[in-house]
């Protein structure tokens, strides 16, 4: 039933990465169990912004973090700027807490390892299609820094050590 709530709400979606095999692998993967949806592919940063300006119907991006003609999260940036109500999936070899912790930050609703296995990437869509945020399969949500953060569903974890053992900020720069 999960594979079929993502054809159900994901009608259109843009698989954004620079290398062809992988678009064409996660494209492949999600086409078995999706039937229905329509895949658009961007093979750069300014390729997914001609193909968000021609399909304004567009109801997920799944994202490569190191996009060419993009620099760290700036697509990631101009894409929940032009969008602010379609999520996108953060889609990188790179899966280092604080590069999902970021991601999560500047808006991604989800964070995906390339290594990320198919079902787990079917269940991380079917979650975010379904409104939750914060995502990153693999990760587990007790784990220590960071990490809960990125598998969290909720607010980000209170990380901020409130001895003097040199905390990431003072109680008074904490964000609410």
């Amino acid at each position: 039933m999960a594979n079929r709530l993502i054809a159900l709400q994901a009608e259109k979606v843009i698989v954004a990465d620079d290398h062809p095999l992988f678009r064409t692998a996660i494209k492949e993967a999600l086409q078995e169990s999706q039937g229905e949806t329509t895949f658009l592919e961007a093979s750069s940063f300014e390729t997914l912004q001609e193909l968000v300006d021609e399909n304004q119907d567009v109801d997920l991006v799944l994202l490569d973090l190191h996009m060419p003609g993009a620099l760290g999260f700036s697509a990631l940036s101009w894409f929940i700027g032009h969008k602010p109500n379609t999520p996108v999936i953060m889609v990188s070899a790179n899966s280092h807490p604080e590069t999902v912790r970021r991601a999560i930050d500047h808006g991604a609703a989800g964070f995906l390892s390339k290594s990320t296995g198919v079902e787990d990437m079917e269940a991380c869509i079917s979650q975010v299609m379904a409104g939750e945020r914060g995502l990153h399969p693999g990760r587990d949500a007790h784990a220590t820094g960071s990490g809960r953060y990125a598998a969290g569903h909720g607010p980000r974890p209170d990380t901020t050590d409130h001895g003097h053992g040199g905390g990431e900020s003072p109680p008074s720069g904490r964000r609410a």
